[in-house]
């Protein structure tokens, strides 16, 4: 972890919302977060160089809410650039995630920061309904318990739109510019500070777009096989043990089939 902008203002949380021509859904996105029951928040919007009306839009709740902050990319480098972006500048104690195509229950924050603080722990991650880019219902991606380095290991179940974390207990943070560069972060923050707290309440609404549908999963397992073997350095026997989890459990969006996906309740570490 790094000591980019500490030390933090206590209660706050800074909100880290990457957009790249998001103009359709962004409004929405936005307004979810300025709804939150717990108002002690700063929401950064960063453009990653959109074409579209993304940046004029983020602009303009920005003149109408002071805690809505609009930064830019310098090109459109992706959404682990563009993350850091705003993670260079969060001031708060907490810092949580959303895309610019997801949504949060006004209750969000506040219950989840609440069981965030009885748990003692540095992260936390709740629920989530799915939606297609129609709004239509997909199912529910619900977890309890707790997620440790272990069980991600296995497959990641934390959706990066519901996490929070906790830079009292971790410090400042960046996130690796890799793809599937939210998975690594809680693979690094799980391992050094302990698991994440899983809210079983449903607080959030994840969009699947048509990118998530039937031929990225053949490229997300690939993706998964290329983390154990280039990025963690795992043997391959020990890969292979992983997959064979990762496969069967079909958790995550990658393989959501429109059911509700339960994960156990575990507390391995």
């Amino acid at each position: 972890m790094s000591d980019v902008n500490e030390p933090f203002i206590s209660g706050l949380v800074s909100v880290v919302m990457p957009a790249y021509n998001s103009a359709a859904t962004l409004a929405a996105a936005i307004e979810s977060v300025l709804a939150q029951e717990y108002g002690e928040l700063e929401l950064y919007v960063v453009d990653d160089h959109s074409v579209d009306a993304t940046r004029r839009l983020a602009e303009a709740f920005g003149k109408k809410d002071a805690r809505v902050r609009v930064l830019s990319t310098d090109s459109g480098k992706g959404v682990a650039p563009a993350r850091n972006t705003a993670l260079r500048r969060c001031r708060g104690e907490f810092v949580a995630f959303i895309d610019a195509d997801d949504r949060w229950d006004p209750e969000k924050l506040r219950v989840q920061l609440a069981a965030l603080s009885d748990s003692g722990l540095a992260l936390a991650a709740t629920s989530y309904r799915v939606v297609d880019q129609h709004g239509a219902d997909c199912g529910l991606v619900r977890i309890d318990g707790t997620a440790g380095y272990g069980d991600l290991l296995k497959g990641n179940v934390l959706g990066c739109s519901t996490v929070v974390v906790d830079r009292t207990r971790t410090g400042t943070f960046l996130m690796p510019e890799e793809v599937n560069e939210d998975y690594l972060t809680w693979l690094a923050l799980t391992k050094k500070y302990g698991p994440a707290l899983c809210v079983r309440q449903v607080l959030a609404t994840y969009t699947k777009s048509s990118a998530s549908l039937s031929g990225s999963k053949l490229r997300a397992a690939q993706w998964q096989w290329r983390v154990y073997r280039e990025v963690l350095k795992f043997s391959a026997v020990r890969s292979a043990y992983l997959f064979a989890h990762y496969a069967c459990r079909g958790v995550g969006k990658h393989f959501f089939s429109g059911r509700s996906a339960e994960r156990p309740s575990s507390n391995s570490a």
